[in-house]
């Protein structure tokens, strides 16, 4: 099993997207694929400017577990124990 990231996929002409992916370049491609699909009347505004990583989600002891970075701080956050997906 993978492991799930969570990004923030930030575009120019269509807002924020918050996309779980393996990788940023998956989260990016997503977002593309999505703004292309959908025809939004962007025409060349339309693009991705900036991936951020936000969390990743790992599963220890049966628990949840929601980590990351967050400015100077670590971020640990634990989760409701359901094991899985």
């Amino acid at each position: 099993m993978s492991e799930k990231q969570l990004f923030l996929v930030q575009t120019r002409g269509c807002g924020e997207f918050y996309v779980v992916a393996g990788s940023s370049v998956l989260a990016a491609n997503v977002v593309r694929d999505e703004l292309t699909a959908q025809h939004y009347g962007y025409s060349g505004a339309r693009e991705v400017v900036s991936v951020k990583f936000l969390c990743r989600q790992h599963f220890l002891n049966g628990k949840r577990v929601l980590s990351g970075y967050n400015g100077e701080n670590n971020l640990l956050v634990w989760g409701d124990g359901n094991e899985g997906e």
